[in-house]
């Protein structure tokens, strides 16, 4: 029986436009959500630069990923050691932790975030893996979890995407249209042997330069979730980003039940 693993995990809040005045940093936002200090923090100065605060919690990479019209809470799995010899590919094995995650960054949003942008979008993004030996067993594994009047012929065809979106009346806040996205696809990861942190890796890194035994191609079966408003005209209230980002959440879980990938926790 195939077991899918969660691979990344995202909460969202875009902004109408660039406020007039400053905003928290990405420090600050960390320390609103898990409240503590990250382990690695970078700014380049730049205001339309990206700005990352980064650590671990209880078994799961966080990070606060602050742009001038976008803010996102990321979570993954965290990275083997420095000193790690084996190119094991990383995923979040307890996705009970996971869920539990998002569900109270869902709540934290709907609070005192600070933000002073105005939000007139959300956004909840899970990605869910299997890793597979070749790309036959990966398609394999994804027509199993493809609804029937959509499921096509595959065997050993390459870089399969399907991507669909079921949208819907938000039920909660009225005038608001969700857009309920899945993507099923065959992915290939490339797992390297670096002693080097993503966030500092050079511009112009080339995976060509790496020797072989210093790099695994992954190939697996994908699942992602996309849940996301359509950009309304006036601001988002705190407890009505809350209230579509649980909407989101809970349209998420029955889901992937009703497509059998019965991943735990959700």
């Amino acid at each position: 029986m195939t077991t899918w693993k969660a691979l990344t995990g995202r909460i969202s809040l875009f902004s109408a436009g660039t406020p007039p005045g400053p905003s928290l940093s990405a420090l600050e936002l960390y320390r609103r959500a898990w409240g503590s200090n990250p382990d690695n923090f970078h700014s380049s100065g730049n205001p339309l630069s990206p700005a990352l605060a980064q650590g671990k919690i209880d078994g799961l990479s966080v990070a606060c990923v602050l742009q001038p019209v976008r803010v996102d809470f990321n979570v993954g799995p965290v990275p083997p050691p420095q000193d790690a010899t084996d190119l094991s590919f990383s995923v979040i094995e307890d996705t009970r932790r996971l869920h539990s995650e998002l569900s109270r960054l869902v709540d934290f949003v709907g609070g005192d975030t600070g933000l002073s942008n105005p939000v007139n979008r959300v956004g909840l993004y899970v990605q869910f893996v299997a890793e597979e030996r070749a790309v036959e067993d990966a398609n394999k594994t994804l027509l199993n979890v493809i609804p029937a009047k959509y499921r096509p012929r595959l065997e050993n065809e390459e870089d399969f995407i399907l991507q669909l979106n079921a949208p819907n009346v938000s039920p909660g806040v009225e005038g608001v249209r969700m857009n309920y996205i899945t993507k099923w696809s065959v992915d290939r990861f490339q797992v390297f042997n670096l002693a080097v942190a993503v966030s500092v890796m050079p511009p112009n890194f080339d995976p060509q330069r790496i020797s072989p035994n210093q790099i695994r191609i992954v190939t697996a079966a994908s699942v992602v979730y996309d849940m996301n408003n359509v950009p309304v005209n006036d601001p988002l209230e705190r407890h009505q980003q809350s209230l579509l980002l649980r909407e989101g959440l809970v349209t998420l879980e029955k889901l992937q039940r009703e497509m059998g990938l019965e991943v735990g926790g959700f």
